[in-house]
Order: structure tokens, then C-alpha cells, then sequence
């Protein structure tokens, strides 16, 4: 038999007349307290919501990560001594990131308690160089402009121009004459006319950015794709295979609980991650990232099909009103996904990796990116998960050389459709992973050697002597 709640038994003795008279009683009592929660429960929920409540307890959990949102509303009060704070908050959370994001082995002493050295940060002087021995400079940002009394061909990276596409999301502040965006326009416009070479990662950002926005000369542009990153050597528990097993999970699921201690996260810090098909995701909250479909394809698995999975985004939840695209955090509030749609911001590389490797799948939402494969791609799939990527101009490139990948490129208007394939996925998971290991094979052919030969033929306009190996190489 099961054992009865304390005082059920004196109930179960008396009549129900005399239960029914105690909670009339009651509800006499109660009622006047119900009535002042109700008056009070609209001023609780502006002070929660729109008083700062809600953030002040949530910078108390986790500081680092939600210092960003804290300026933002200190910004929003327009006092000078506000703005200061502001500008100090954002600068403090990100020195704290960079402290954060350390070697595998400063990590673990910083998840032990021990301290950790400083690392001197690289020297910015530019050593004295004989004019002759100068073939090129190349401008690593699109808006560095390379000064003309620097010897040698001028050169620049133009990633992508995002804000042609999806200027609707930005803060129209950064958008006016003297902000952010307009001024990185105006630099880039200025390097594109003076640069001998300009670099891009793909065909779709030279022809719809570079030449038809903004007025590049065609015969300078030079696209030269990325290689793939390889997270397999930040996990020295997986093997050369890089499938996982339930150790090889467990160890990555341990080491994000450890950091998750060390952070504050007190939610994760003795998460069963290992025993949970989670949805790994790996981006920044811009316009172009997608990220609201995904929220609602989460929503969608957990609350209409009652799916037994969890989302862990390395997105850092952030509100500001006058920038439009940060919607993630109001739309996790509004569905009440606040348990199932965890934030894991700033990972170093090892926890990262580790996020990659015990995840049931990864999904890279983005409908844009300025290379052809997303680094979430190879970053997951080198450490043995799956990756589900939107479709944009940037997949379609990478299927014209790998078409085998178009049953894992997904509709990024269809969150339903999402759905489906996260689940279809997840239940297939081994068959697809040997379909996109053998992709990445492929793309490892290409190593960073040869991507930093192709800019260096580029930026001085004459070709090498080659330095390629057939074989792995650094």
C-alpha cells in the first residue's frame, strides 16, 4: 500500500460536512490575501519583466554572460554616469571572456580553483622592414585601410557586407551618419578602391556584395575558401574514428558539468548530459543566424510532440529594444522554454568541442554565411555528431561539390519541417554520420597551408613556389 500523506488519515476519519465547513473557512480566509495577489501580481510582473527584476537576478547567477544585457538597459536610462558604467560592465565581461577562454589545461586548473597565469597579449608593432623585401599588406578587416605610404601591393578580406541584406535588424543608431555601420562603410568603400587584391570565402558574397553592392572592381576579387577546422585534437578521449561511445560521452559530458560549476551555472554543474539527446548549436544572435525558426522548431518538438531533448546554444542571451534582431531571449520567455533552452556562452575550445561531441546533433540554422561550409559543420562532425544546416546562398555552393549533404540542408522558413528532421536525424544518427565524415575527408584535402599560400599569390600578385603536401600536414 502506499503510505498516506500526513493529517489525510484525520480527514479520511471525519464527514465530508466537516471538510467542507474547514474550507469554507478557509476560502473566508483566504480570500483577502488571494485579492491582494491578484492587485499586486501586474505591478510583480512590470517589476519583474520591465523593472529590471528578472535581469538583476539573472547577472547574480551567471555575471560574465549577462553583462552585455545589463548595459544595454544601463544605456537606455541616458544619464552620462550610466553610460560610463555601461561602457565599463561591457568591457570588464569582455576581459572576463578572454580569461575564460584559456587552454585545455589552464581550464582545468580554473575548474580546480587554482590560479592562472596571465597570457601576455601579441605585440601590435609592425618590425622595420626593408622596402624591397615588402611584396604586400594585407588589411585582415574589410575597413582597415592599408595606409598608401606602406611599400608594396595593398590587399583586403571582405567576408561579407551582412548589413546589405539585413539592415531592417540592426539599431538604426549604427546605421545614421557617425555610427558604427554607416562609418564601416564608408572605410570599406575606400579600401575596395584603393586595394590592388580583394579576398572573399565565396562566389555569392564577391558577385552579390563586393560587386553588385558595392561597386567593386571584378577583375581585383579573389575567392579563396576556408579549410575546415578539426576539433578532434581538443579531445584527446576520442578516438582517431572520432565516433563517440558512452565513455567517450560521459568524459565530454563531465567536463562541461565541471565548467558549468566554475561558472556559476548551478542548473548544469550535475546535468545527466550524457543520458539526454541534446541539440547542440554554435553561433552569435544576428539577423542572419535564424535563430527565432529554431526556437520555434524546439518549442514545437517539446511541447506539441512531448520530445524528450534539451537545446544548448553558445548564443549570449541578450535584450536591447532598439535592436530588433535580438529576439531570442523574449521569444525562450514567452513559450516558457526557459528549462529546455540553455545558454552556454563563452566556451573555451575543450568545453566547446566536448558541447559538440555528447550532443545528439547539431543544427546551424543561418539562411547566410560569407563561406560556402559553416565552421559548425566541420566542427561537430570532426568530433563525431551530425549537423543540420538551413539553406542559403552559402549551401548551395557547398552542394555544388558535396551534393550528398542535401538531405541534411533544411527549408530555414520551416520550423515544423525542422522538427522533423531533428528528429529523423536523431534517430539516424550513425547512418548519417558516416555520410558526413566522409564529406569532411574530403574537405580536410584542403589545409590551412594552402589557404595562406592562395592569399599570399593573392595580396603580392605573383605566384610561389609551392608549399602544398599531398599528405596531412600542419
Amino acid at each position: 500500500a502506499v503510505p498516506l500523506p500526513r493529517g489525510t488519515t484525520a480527514l479520511l476519519a471525519g464527514s465530508d460536512a466537516v471538510v467542507g465547513q474547514r474550507l469554507f473557512l478557509l476560502g473566508l480566509a483566504g480570500a483577502p490575501l488571494l485579492m491582494l495577489r491578484a492587485a499586486l501580481r501586474p505591478l510583480w510582473r512590470l517589476l519583474w519583466n520591465q523593472g529590471g527584476l528578472r535581469l538583476a537576478v539573472a547577472a547574480r547567477r551567471d555575471p560574465v554572460a549577462n553583462a552585455p544585457t545589463a548595459a544595454a538597459a544601463l544605456r537606455r536610462l541616458r544619464l552620462p554616469v550610466f553610460r560610463r558604467y555601461a561602457a565599463t560592465l561591457e568591457a570588464w565581461a569582455a576581459a572576463r571572456r578572454r580569461q575564460m577562454a584559456v587552454t585545455p589545461e589552464a581550464s582545468a586548473c580554473a575548474a580546480e580553483g587554482l590560479a592562472q597565469e596571465a597570457v601576455p597579449d601579441p605585440s601590435p608593432l609592425i618590425p622595420d622592414l626593408p622596402p624591397e623585401q615588402v611584396d604586400a599588406w594585407l588589411s585582415l578587416f574589410a575597413d582597415l585601410v592599408v595606409p598608401e605610404e606602406l611599400p608594396g601591393r595593398r590587399a583586403m578580406i571582405l567576408p561579407d557586407a551582412l548589413m546589405l541584406d539585413f539592415g531592417g535588424g540592426w539599431n538604426p543608431d549604427t546605421l545614421r551618419a557617425g555610427g558604427a555601420m554607416h562609418d564601416w562603410f564608408r572605410l570599406v568603400r575606400q579600401n575596395l578602391e584603393v586595394s590592388e587584391a580583394v579576398i572573399t570565402f565565396s562566389r555569392h558574397v564577391a558577385q552579390r556584395h563586393a560587386v553588385e553592392r558595392l561597386g567593386a572592381d571584378a577583375a581585383k576579387l579573389h575567392v579563396i575558401p576556408h579549410a575546415p577546422p578539426d576539433t578532434l585534437p581538443l579531445l584527446d578521449f576520442v578516438p582517431p574514428t572520432r565516433r563517440r561511445d558512452a565513455t567517450t560521452r560521459a568524459q565530454a559530458a563531465e567536463l562541461l558539468r565541471r565548467h558549468a560549476a566554475f561558472r556559476g551555472w548551478s542548473y548544469l554543474a550535475d546535468f545527466p548530459l550524457e543520458h539526454v539527446s541534446y541539440i547542440a548549436v554554435s553561433t552569435q544572435e544576428r539577423p542572419s543566424k535564424n535563430l527565432p525558426n529554431l526556437i520555434e522548431a524546439a518549442r514545437i518538438l517539446l511541447q506539441d510532440r512531448f520530445a524528450d531533448i534539451k537545446l544548448l546554444m553558445t548564443t549570449r542571451l541578450e535584450e536591447d529594444p532598439e535592436t530588433p534582431f535580438l529576439r531570442v531571449l523574449s521569444l525562450i520567455r514567452q513559450n516558457g522554454l526557459g528549462l529546455d533552452v540553455l545558454s552556454v556562452p563563452s566556451l573555451p575550445n575543450r568545453e566547446h568541442a566536448a558541447l559538440y561531441h555528447a550532443a545528439a546533433v547539431t543544427v546551424h540554422p543561418a539562411f547566410f554565411e560569407g563561406g560556402d561550409a559553416p565552421f559548425p559543420f566541420s566542427e561537430s562532425v570532426s568530433v563525431g555528431t551530425p549537423c543540420l544546416m538551413g539553406r542559403g546562398p552559402h549551401t548551395v555552393e557547398l552542394l555544388e561539390r558535396h551534393p550528398e549533404l542535401a538531405p541534411f540542408v533544411f527549408d530555414p522558413y520551416d520550423a515544423a519541417g525542422l522538427a522533423d528532421l531533428i528528429q529523423d536525424a536523431i534517430a539516424r544518427r550513425d547512418e548519417i554520420l558516416e555520410v558526413q565524415l566522409a564529406v569532411h575527408a574530403r574537405m580536410c584535402r584542403r589545409r590551412w597551408a594552402e589557404v595562406a599560400e592562395d592569399y599570399a599569390v593573392a595580396a603580392s600578385g605573383r605566384a610561389l613556389v609551392p608549399m602544398r603536401r599531398s599528405g596531412p600536414g600542419p
